[in-house]
């Protein structure tokens, strides 16, 4: 089954081949996402629109789609990239006192320490270089939620953490994790949602300039088609459409439910699925190798041990990846035929420190099925 959004399987190579569906929503392998993207990207008209939290971190594949993307800016399409903060945050770490302390961390490290600072020297001369490049070839590169005030502190306060790209108002990605623009997301096991449907291509454009002073006040719901609803964070602390829509969906299941996500899920959410649990219902959690770098890296550690303990207690079938390849991907489905695709992890933590986040809901099979196909595939 090599429809556009590929298999799911360890090995896949992306080979584009005719939709065989008619799911207003696809759901995309990361390396179909990224040939598709580069490909769509070549053939633009008008407009590339892109926003990732994150993007330019290794050369294999972001050299080369900045390439693409530079070279469209020069047949006058007009390029709009939206990037967060934390990346900003990430190259500019002297003046941000989050990095700052665990730059000092690291020189306790010795001859091993001072090594990896220069080297980090280096890569911020080199992405440095990379977005004046874009800038110099007309893309317009906009930094989003700019480190000020807590984010200078810690650079996950106020984080735009939707993606989404979309070409000549036309065609759509988003609401799902692939979005970020660093190599090794294209490699992790992940999923990135495409649609051709007018309807929900408008929602992606109503919401691409909607950053810094014009981001939304309040979270929002649209239901641009029958029975797909698009719903966005507008980054309020303490305050989640997606997780009270994750938490609606999670209560009226009965017979399973399937979640994946690179976080464990905490709060009512995570009380939720304990109950249920405990009372008949099947809970499959897939979550990231147990050996995965977040165990180990400070402060997702911390919260991560408490939570593993926590469902290691309760009837949660907990399913640790067995792939090499990190995890990245956030969603649920459940027998019933209810579906979301997120970027969001369905943690608390997240809602507290007001990120920005994207998801669709939908009771439709067509859309299920894939979740389904795509949650199964995970090696355990």
């Amino acid at each position: 089954m090599n429809f556009e959004h590929g298999c799911w399987s360890e090995d896949y190579q992306p080979v584009l081949e005719p939709v065989e569906t008619n799911s207003p929503l696809i759901l995309q392998h990361p390396k179909v996402f990224y040939h598709d993207l580069i490909r769509s990207i070549d053939e633009a008209e008008e407009s590339v629109w892109l926003r990732s939290m994150v993007y330019g971190f290794g050369k294999e594949y972001i050299d080369n789609l900045s390439r693409h993307l530079s070279e469209a800016a020069r047949r006058f399409v007009q390029v709009h990239m939206e990037i967060d903060g934390y990346s900003q945050s990430f190259i500019d770490k002297e003046s941000h006192i989050g990095w700052i302390l665990k730059d000092l961390g690291t020189l306790l490290k010795g001859r091993e320490g001072i090594l990896e600072l220069l080297q980090h020297r280096e890569f911020r001369k080199e992405y440095e270089a990379m977005v004046q490049g874009l800038r110099d070839s007309g893309v317009d590169w906009t930094w989003v939620n700019p480190p000020r005030g807590a984010k200078r502190l810690m650079p996950f306060v106020n984080v735009d953490h939707t993606k989404m790209v979309v070409i000549d108002e036309k065609v759509a990605w988003g609401a799902a994790g692939a979005g970020n623009m660093y190599d090794g997301n294209f490699e992790s096991i992940d999923y990135m949602a495409k649609t051709y449907h007018p309807d929900l291509v408008a929602a992606f454009c109503d919401l691409f300039p909607r950053v810094n002073e014009n981001q939304p006040k309040d979270d929002y719901e649209i239901v641009p088609i029958p029975d797909y609803h698009f719903l966005v964070d507008s980054g309020r602390k303490g305050k989640s459409l997606i997780y009270k829509t994750a938490v609606e969906i999670v209560e009226d299941a009965d017979e399973e439910i399937r979640m994946v996500t690179e976080l464990l899920p905490d709060g009512k959410l995570l009380d939720i699925m304990k109950y249920k649990a405990r009372h008949g219902t099947k809970v499959f959690l897939y979550t990231i190798r147990r050996d995965d770098y977040l165990f180990s890296t400070f402060p997702f550690n911390f919260m991560l041990s408490h939570l593993l303990s926590d469902i290691k207690k309760s009837e949660i079938i907990l399913l640790h990846t067995s792939s090499p390849k990190h995890l990245h991907a956030k969603g649920l489905f459940t027998k019933l035929g209810a579906s979301l695709i997120t970027s969001h992890n369905f943690t608390m933590s997240g809602v507290r420190a007001g990120t920005q986040e994207l998801g669709v809901c939908s009771t439709d099979l067509r859309l299920a099925v894939q979740m389904e196909d795509f949650i199964k595939s995970i090696p355990i």
